[in-house]
C-alpha cells in the first residue's frame, strides 16, 4: 500500500510541478506579447493601418483591433492561471488524500476531469507549455485514475 501512495504522491508532484512551470511561462508569454502589441514600432503600426483600410466596411479601426487582442489575451490570460491554480491546489490535495483510506473517487474524477482537459491541449506538444500541458494534462491524471483503481482494487 505504501508504494501505491508514493505513486499517487509522485501523479501530485508531477501536477503541482508542470501547473506551475505552465503557470509561470503562460504569464510571461502573455506580457511579452502585449508588451510587442503596445510597443509596435512605426513601420509596423503602418502595415496594421493599411490592414484595417483594406477591410474598411468592417467599421474596425487599428485601435480597436489592438484592444481586442488585447482583451482576448487578458480573458486568456486569466482563464489560463484559473486552472493552472486548480491543479496546483488539486495536487497539493492529493499529497494530502495519498495518505487517507478511501479517496479513491477524489484521484478518479479529477483525473478524469484533468484528463478530459488535458486532451484538449495535445496541439502544441512541441513547445514548452504544450509539454507542460502533455504532463500535468495527459500524465498525472493517467496515474491518478490508474492508481485510483489498482487502491480501490486493493
Amino acid at each position: 500500500m505504501e508504494k501505491k501512495n508514493n505513486l499517487l504522491k509522485i501523479a501530485s508532484y508531477i501536477l503541482i510541478a508542470f501547473a506551475a512551470i505552465a503557470l509561470v511561462v503562460s504569464v510571461v508569454n502573455i506580457f511579452r506579447t502585449l508588451g510587442q502589441v503596445n510597443n509596435m514600432d512605426a513601420a509596423t503600426q503602418a502595415a496594421l493601418d493599411q490592414a484595417v483600410a483594406a477591410n474598411a466596411g468592417s467599421g474596425v479601426s487599428a485601435d480597436m483591433a489592438v484592444g481586442l487582442v488585447s482583451g482576448i489575451a487578458y480573458v486568456t490570460l486569466a482563464i489560463t492561471v484559473a486552472f493552472n491554480v486548480l491543479k496546483i491546489i488539486i495536487g497539493i490535495l492529493g499529497i494530502k488524500k495519498s495518505e487517507v483510506m478511501g479517496s479513491n473517487n477524489f484521484f478518479m474524477i479529477w483525473g478524469i476531469v484533468f484528463l478530459i482537459f488535458g486532451v484538449f491541449g495535445l496541439a502544441g506538444t512541441l513547445s514548452l507549455i504544450g509539454f507542460c500541458n502533455l504532463m500535468a494534462g495527459i500524465a498525472a491524471p493517467l496515474l491518478y485514475i490508474i492508481f485510483s483503481k489498482q487502491t480501490k482494487a486493493a
